[in-house]
């Protein structure tokens, strides 16, 4: 698999009878060193009992880990189709009220892959109604998703566990009877940025090596406004300036490459201090990628 594929990952909760916080845990964890993501989500509601499903990606070797404790199998899907996955699975835990089973499946990914996480409550939502009298149940999410999908076939992530947890919630009139979580995941091509400030623009062999938007903004008062804008989404969502409209384009990318100018551009500053403030402002605004946005971010001083 690539290693310009972006995991696209997202999850989405609803708590049951309106009641807050939800029982069901979801954590997520890049390891950058080895392009690893790993992805958990836990039901702890009534009807999961402390199921469990981890999931490790490993983009440098194309391979996802799927490892199951007492929960449903995860859909994969490829091109809207349904993959049909093996598990090995094995007793972890038996006493004489239950036996606990922990499964393992191995998957070769793809781009354009897609991988759903589901708690019970998802599975079992509608359950004795008139249209659902068993529950929404496995295969009903799964018809759902794949409609989805062909009616959008790139749709985020998050849109896609939303849907699918309101769509739950109304199996239940909007008044869930167990929690609701949905994790999305998609495997798809990073959309990248370079973004330079202060500094001659790339040479016709190092664009080359470039495939995403390039956007170039010396204003040193057009870069604070950027860097304010971007410490609160409400700034920039429905503003039409040129800041707001550069904020909108670096939230809506996965990658960002910074390039800022700390030499030549020093003696060009109509302020002594004007490199120094260009470079602050730069490592503000990678911050706030990388903290608030959740952005992968790279940035060099030149």
């Amino acid at each position: 698999m690539s290693g310009r594929l972006f995991i696209d990952i997202a999850c989405k909760q609803q708590c049951r009878n309106g009641s807050a916080p939800c029982d069901d845990t979801f954590l997520q964890r890049r390891y950058v060193d080895d392009d690893r993501m790993v992805v958990v989500l836990t039901d702890t509601t009534t009807g999961g009992d402390g199921a469990e499903t981890f999931v490790e990606i490993d983009r440098r070797g194309g391979q996802a880990t799927i490892v199951e404790c007492d929960h449903r199998q995860a859909l994969v899907l490829r091109g809207g189709e349904l993959l049909s996955v093996e598990r090995d699975c094995q007793v972890a835990n038996e006493t004489a009220e239950r036996r606990q089973m922990l499964c393992t499946s191995w998957v070769t990914v793809e781009a354009g892959d897609r991988i759903v996480l589901l708690t019970e409550g998802v599975l079992r939502s509608g359950k004795g109604g008139d249209r659902f009298p068993f529950g929404w149940g496995r295969d009903g999410v799964v018809a759902f998703v794949q409609a989805l999908i062909v009616e959008n076939p790139v749709m985020t992530s998050a849109s896609l566990a939303s849907a699918l947890v309101g769509r739950a919630a109304a199996n239940d009139s909007g008044n869930p009877a167990d929690d609701l979580a949905v994790v999305a995941i998609h495997l798809r091509p990073t959309r990248s940025m370079l973004f330079s400030s202060g500094v001659e623009p790339l040479g016709k062999g190092e664009a080359s090596l470039f495939d995403g938007e390039a956007i170039v903004l010396d204003d040193l008062s057009d870069l604070g406004r950027v860097c304010a804008m971007l410490s609160d989404r409400r700034e920039f969502l429905f503003d039409r300036s040129p800041a707001a409209e550069i904020c909108r384009k670096l939230v809506g990318c996965d990658r960002v490459m910074i390039r800022a100018g700390i030499h030549g551009a020093a003696r060009s500053e109509k302020s002594p201090f004007g490199a120094e403030i260009r470079c602050d402002q730069l490592i503000r605004i990678a911050t706030l990628l990388e903290r608030q946005y959740g952005k992968v971010v790279d940035i060099s001083f030149v």
